[in-house]
């Protein structure tokens, strides 16, 4: 059975986040496997963005109408980097499980 690792990467962790705010970007370039977790304060969409050859692009957005939280599982990683932007500000926790 080959050796697998498993890191957890906090991008924000009960941030005060403002509207249009954006994470620092993840490398997952090496990543077979990701995860996240998604806890919010307030009615926002969080966008999980992917960085292309003409820049970042919205990859798929999350609504939330309210405090909430969310579990994401991308079984297939073909990126090389993501990151995540809210639309409203909010206190906003988001958490990345990776695989390699």
């Amino acid at each position: 059975m080959p050796l697998t690792r498993f890191v957890k990467v906090d991008l924000w962790k009960n941030y005060s986040a403002s509207a249009d705010e954006i994470t620092n970007e993840q490398d997952v370039s090496k990543v077979s496997h990701i995860g996240a977790f998604i806890k919010v304060s307030a009615t926002t969409i969080i966008t999980l963005e992917v960085e292309t050859t003409e820049g970042w692009e919205g990859y798929r957005n999350f609504d939330f109408t309210g405090i909430d939280r969310l579990f994401l599982n991308i079984w297939a990683a073909p990126f090389g980097k993501i990151r995540f932007r809210t639309s409203n500000a909010a206190i906003i926790t988001i958490q990345v499980m990776l695989k390699t």
